[in-house]
């Protein structure tokens, strides 16, 4: 980054913004590859399937007589929609989980404070970068990912709208500008509280505040407040209304919103001190921290996201639970039957029911048991390690204790939502109905610990390796929940780890190697981690 001067006053060129900006991207570039590239394959995977089993208007007409009687599908889904259209089951459907991907997206690629922590703003900023054009680029990092998503997606769904009845090309524009108003204010939101808070207390903020807006939109459907959706980013899409009224002109206000969040975040940033924060969090106590081991203190620091995961499981495992008579509904239509039974390969719409509710509740449960193996990473970038390596405590311990966590954290999370959904489904339906769901839950843990061990062999081999655990994952997804719609070959079906869940004669080789990928790459990532430097760079 160049600078010149004159009369002895430094003058900045202007492309230092653009070379900072292409520098950071290239620093995130795998999980910006895994996250956007995983939800434009899914959102653009998504109309195809379903024009392809429900062509006959009469089948969406009877699914929306079956939906509107089942309060637990209207608060986890939204508002149904009073016509049902290929587009509008799209955006209701997919669209309430992609609202929820793209804020903890947005989240996740926001690293201004990562990269103040780890000394990159002095370093920059001492090479003659002001803190207006330092803190312009931060803001440019966390809104091209989600303007590359929202781009990607509207291309996509515009293209397929061609192809696909009730698709229109408005309604795509109107979920595209959904998706990246949701984003663009979750993103503004994280650095806003990066200003306030040191960066592992702000991510961990920021993502409770996705969870907070959840409750929020749920809460405006609840009670019939409307003006509550306005609250919260993730109620925008129901405003939009896409595919149906496709309000873009209620964006303008939106985007005001946004605006004016990272304006607020820009203004917090130039009168902050450098490290500094304008609240005191939490976590700083002057208590002596008393822990008797790795174990103990890895436990003690992933305790606030072992409890909001738990939260958020078995909340999920009681509306699954709630939503089993009306799935089963579901499941005598032609159209969402054919779907069903493709997902899960089988003709029991019970077993079709669980199968699904046990596989979504296993690819959640792995996402937190890797956001709970990259505390590993991040206790590294913060210094902890550094801090804590210094005590004389192993390497192996000291990963070894955060990989021992989201392994007991993961389990009893499958284990606790596998007794919740069982009574559920048990209570909706009959005794047979809750040990399968049981048996199913239980069958799932190989494959959620594979995940774990990919997790922890890519961060011994290098930290910025991480991201690849989210593609296994992604993939994984994308194969169980669409492979068998888009009539994937067998084969490829088997390269999920969410595949081998069984209530009766399990593949126990399968189980075997997803076991040994779970042995073998925790194993590996012990070893490596031995070789390579630890830095929180």
């Amino acid at each position: 980054m160049s600078t010149s001067t004159r009369a002895g006053v430094r003058v900045e060129h202007p492309h230092q913004v653009r070379r900072l900006i292409l520098m950071q991207l290239r620093s995130v570039s795998i999980p910006l590859a895994a996250w956007i590239g995983g939800l434009t394959l899914l959102i653009a995977a998504v109309p195809p399937v379903y024009a392809s089993f429900f062509g006959d208007a009469s089948e969406l007409d009877a699914m929306v007589g079956i939906l509107a009687g089942s309060d637990a599908i209207a608060l986890f889904f939204g508002p149904i929609p009073d016509h049902i259209t290929i587009g509008s089951l799209f955006q209701w459907q997919l669209g309430a989980y992609a609202m929820i991907l793209i804020a903890v997206a947005a989240i996740v690629l926001t690293t201004g404070r990562r990269d103040e922590e780890g000394g990159i703003r002095e370093l920059v900023q001492s090479t003659g970068v002001g803190a207006r054009r330092l803190n312009a680029a931060q803001i440019a990092l966390a809104i091209i990912p989600v303007a590359l998503l929202a781009i990607l997606t509207a291309g996509a769904l515009v293209v397929e709208g061609f192809f696909i009845a009730g698709l229109d090309t408005v309604g795509s524009v109107a979920i595209s500008t959904a998706l990246l108003l949701a984003g663009l204010a979750y993103a503004a939101i994280s650095l806003l509280l990066e200003q306030l808070l040191p960066q592992v207390s702000a991510r961990r903020i920021a993502l409770a505040s996705v969870l907070v807006g959840y409750a929020l939109r749920v809460a405006a459907d609840a009670t019939g407040h409307i003006w509550i959706r306005w609250i919260t980013p993730l109620g925008w899409k129901d405003i939009l209304a896409p595919y149906s009224k496709n309000l873009l002109v209620a964006a303008l206000p939106m985007l005001a919103i946004v605006i004016s969040l990272f304006a607020l975040a820009h203004a917090l940033f130039l009168h902050r001190e450098l490290h500094g924060t304008y609240l005191r969090p939490r976590t700083a106590s002057t208590a002596r921290l008393q822990v008797s081991s790795s174990l103990a203190l890895a436990a003690r620091l992933a305790r606030g996201s072992i409890a909001s995961w738990t939260a958020v499981v078995l909340l999920l495992a009681v509306l699954f639970g709630t939503m089993a008579t009306t799935v089963l509904d579901l499941a005598e239509t032609s159209g969402y039957g054919d779907i069903l039974s493709s997902m899960t390969a089988s003709a029991n719409p019970t077993t079709q029911f669980v199968t699904v509710a046990t596989m979504f509740l296993a690819i959640l449960i792995s996402v937190a048991g890797v956001l709970l193996t990259g505390a590993s990473a991040a206790a590294e970038t913060a210094g902890l390690a550094d801090m804590e390596l210094s005590t004389g405590v192993s390497r192996y311990r000291f990963v070894g204790a955060r990989v021992t966590v989201a392994f007991l954290a993961t389990t009893l999370l499958a284990l606790a939502s596998a007794a919740v959904l069982a009574i559920g489904t048990a209570a909706q339906l009959d005794g047979a109905a809750g040990r399968r769901a049981l048996l199913l839950s239980v069958s799932q843990l190989p494959g959620i610990y594979a995940a774990l061990g990919l997790s922890a062999a890519f961060y011994g081999m290098a930290r910025r390796l991480m991201p690849l655990a989210w593609v296994a994952i992604t993939w994984s997804a994308f194969i169980s929940w669409f492979g068998g719609m888009l009539r994937l070959p067998r084969w490829i079906l088997h390269l999920s780890l969410f595949d081998y869940a069984a209530d009766h004669d399990p593949n126990w080789i399968a189980l075997a190697l997803l076991a040994l990928i779970a042995v073998a790459g925790t194993a590996l990532g012990l070893e490596f981690l031995r070789r390579r430097d630890i830095t929180s760079q």
